[in-house]
């Protein structure tokens, strides 16, 4: 059986065994003389802490995390057989496929989070800096918005290419939203709230009314810093921080 690491049932992070710090490629594996990979399981852990920049890993059981055995991991299960089609520098093959066939039967919650329990190891994160498990993790999508190479009613706000007159530090959203720039048009969208988070995650893709997909990215920064939007609807309106991500 080869095991990974369950980022706090949440991240999935593919590491070899433990150790004080990672001097050699992390992504690297034991293999036997024939190349197959060796049987591991968390007793081959002897060091139960990784040091990964300001973060500690500190292994624990399945049983401690909240609501592990309540909550429904179809979505986890999907993501992880997605992951499987990407290219990766590690051979997970055999863990792919099995999960592949998991996926693929329609299987029950309790069959899923064995599936888990086999082949990965969970690990809470802890700040070293601060020695606490409060915090903030950030994660990354790819917004996916509605769009139109023409303005109509519907497709009003628009994604501008880099400013002609570009300089930093440049215009606020707030400004840019009630003037128009020069600038280039690349397309209009349906939603303003959408365009906001593409804004922030800094790239997406944009379907247009003929089924065609383009992607876009940020060509430049305005010169002002980052304010978490979460934060500030945490503070304005008592929202708690465990329900917002941005």
């Amino acid at each position: 059986m080869f095991r990974y690491i369950l980022y706090s049932g949440i991240f999935l992070f593919l590491i070899s065994g433990c150790s004080h710090r990672f001097e050699d490629n992390p992504y690297s594996y034991r293999t036997n003389n024939n190349g197959n990979y060796l049987e591991n399981h968390q007793n081959d852990y002897p060091n139960e802490t990784i040091y990964i920049k300001q973060m500690k890993l500190t292994k624990i059981n399945f049983q401690k995390l909240e609501g592990w055995n309540k909550d429904n991991k179809k979505g986890s299960l999907e993501a992880f057989t997605r992951g499987c089609k990407k290219n990766r520098t590690i051979n997970i093959k055999e863990i792919c496929e099995e999960g592949n066939e998991l996926h693929n039967s329609s299987p029950k919650n309790q069959e899923i989070t064995r599936f888990f329990e086999n082949y990965f190891i969970p690990y809470k994160i802890i700040d070293r800096d601060k020695d606490s498990s409060r915090g903030l993790v950030t994660g990354y999508y790819v917004p996916f918005l509605k769009g139109s190479l023409k303005k109509t009613k519907v497709y009003k706000y628009p994604i501008y290419a880099k400013p002609r007159d570009f300089r930093r530090p440049y215009l606020t959203h707030r400004e840019i939203d009630k003037r128009e720039i020069d600038a280039k048009v690349i397309c209009w969208v349906d939603d303003r709230v959408e365009r906001f988070f593409l804004h922030i995650q800094g790239s997406g893709m944009v379907k247009l009314r003929d089924g065609s997909i383009i992607g876009v990215g940020y060509a430049e920064k305005n010169g002002y810093s980052y304010t978490s939007i979460g934060t500030y609807i945490h503070r304005k309106f008592k929202v708690p921080l465990y329900k917002l991500s941005a």
